[in-house]
């Protein structure tokens, strides 16, 4: 990925702007890529205990947070160049950036959890738990895809079906929290289970919420290139 602060020295008359937010466009589906290839390799490493998969995940994942750590770091470079530009934009962009990082922090905290415990030698989760996690996954999925349809094609019924899943998935992982609660008082999974099953609870919630933030932040920023339609755009919203 190209970095939006190396547009810093082009000049305003120059399309620096397109750059610009064709670059933030860039970076949210890249996101939404590296989560839907990360988490694939999670789960299907986890339970079946494939270490490579574990391992190349975790890697990616790692690489992809420096990478949005990186971004978040220089961008006080790029909102002094949009000052005397895009003022609106150095503002929505400042948001994106700190959206993108908490999404990528919540996807490498997800990766080295699940490969610390099969690296670790502990036991898998049980027959419930892996039904459930099959059920979250297919959602999941369905979540993701949704997103980068929004992004491609931001037509209506798109967003609309994307922020249903959105809202959807959080409620699958109360469900799945309140499920594990029980299991624990029926004494059904031991402590190493329970803080796996809930440190990925926390942190995929934060990360469903972080990738619909940077969708709904990017449509604002992009609305910001098009003067004539950013109030019919925020009006939508």
């Amino acid at each position: 990925m190209k970095g939006v602060y190396q547009l810093g020295t082009n000049n305003p008359e120059d399309d620096g702007l397109a750059i610009f937010y064709s670059t933030c466009s860039v970076y949210v589906l890249t996101l939404f890529e590296t989560t839907d290839s990360t988490c694939s390799l999670c789960f299907d490493g986890f339970f079946n205990e494939k270490r490579k998969k574990l391992k190349k995940a975790a890697i990616g994942a790692g690489k992809t947070f420096k990478k949005f750590s990186q971004i978040k770091g220089n961008e006080l470079m790029v909102i002094e160049w949009l000052i005397a530009n895009q003022p609106e934009a150095g503002r929505l962009y400042l948001q994106l950036t700190g959206s993108l990082k908490k999404a990528a922090h919540s996807l490498n905290e997800i990766a080295d959890s699940f490969a610390h415990h099969v690296y670790n030698s502990h036991k898998p989760f049980n027959d419930q738990q892996a039904k459930e996690f099959d059920l979250f996954r297919n959602r999941f999925s369905k979540f993701i895809n949704a997103g980068i349809a929004v992004m491609e094609h931001e037509h209506e019924n798109k967003v609309d079906d994307f922020s249903d899943l959105h809202t959807g998935l959080l409620s699958e992982l109360q469900k799945m929290s309140k499920n594990q609660v029980s299991r624990i008082s029926c004494n059904e999974v031991s402590r190493r289970n329970s803080l796996l099953f809930f440190d990925f609870i926390k942190e995929m919630e934060k990360l469903i919420n972080a990738l619909c933030q940077v969708v709904n932040i990017n449509s604002e920023l992009q609305a910001c290139s098009y003067p004539e339609v950013k109030e019919e755009v925020f009006a939508a919203r």
